[in-house]
């Protein structure tokens, strides 16, 4: 079993669905027992490849194995929920089965399910997540931030984005360009032309390895155009 978790994880990470399924397949009929690890590799392969319901099937029969799910199998089902728009499935698989039952959740379960409902405009369910992230004691990283800023920019909350980073400051996190891109865009469509160059300005001159993309360009562009800031608009194709 160990050699097919092997080749498994490889299939995973190359982000080759067919080959681990393959490979499964070949483990199951060679009377070989797949164990967590085995079916940790294949949900985490069905998320990279975008197949939630494939990821699903695979969790269930890892349960109808008499396997425990390990943090590593639950947060590959709740990201293969969270790629696929299925922020009910992932919520439901977090409180109907995660808590109740174990492991503790992480940062990448957090994560996940906070950008799953950020995706869905739900962004009081993501609050209401982080929040209990926090009771839980489990530090939120950068991926939370911006999972959290991306959700407020999708429901108009440029002032808790505003706050968010701030926050995220304080906790001594390194923001990126998704950070500034989703907190750009936030102020951009709240109309706050000059916020939203003053968060470019910062990127550009005091965070060493943010480089402005096309989403920063075209959320600035807009905001500018909101902002009646023509000028500004074309100072930024100099």
């Amino acid at each position: 079993v160990v050699t097919y978790n092997a080749a498994i994880s490889a299939a995973e990470r190359m982000g080759n669905l067919t080959e681990a399924l393959r490979l499964f397949g070949e483990l199951k009929k060679r009377g070989l027992t797949p164990d967590v690890i085995t079916y940790s590799a294949l949900i985490s392969a069905c998320e990279k490849a975008g197949h939630w319901q494939t990821a699903a099937r695979v969790f269930e029969a890892m349960q109808n194995d008499g396997l425990e799910p390990n943090v590593v199998a639950y947060n590959a089902l709740i990201s293969a929920y969270e790629k696929g728009g299925q922020w009910q499935r992932a919520l439901d698989v977090f409180v109907t089965k995660m808590v109740p039952l174990g492991p503790s959740p992480d940062v990448i379960t957090y994560s996940a399910l906070i950008s799953a409902c950020g995706k869905a405009k739900q962004w009081k369910k993501a609050f209401a997540l982080f929040a209990d992230m926090k009771r839980r004691h489990v530090e939120p990283n950068v991926y939370t931030y911006n999972a959290l800023i991306s959700t407020c920019e999708k429901g108009g909350q440029w002032q808790k984005a505003l706050q968010l980073f701030h926050e995220l400051t304080r906790r001594g996190l390194t923001p990126s360009t998704i950070t500034f891109g989703a907190l750009i865009s936030a102020c951009a469509k709240a109309g706050q032309w000059q916020k939203a160059f003053a968060l470019f300005d910062h990127s550009q001159r005091r965070c060493v390895g943010v480089k402005a993309d096309i989403i920063t360009y075209s959320a600035l562009i807009s905001a500018c155009e909101k902002g009646g800031q023509w000028e500004k608009a074309l100072e930024l194709f100099d």
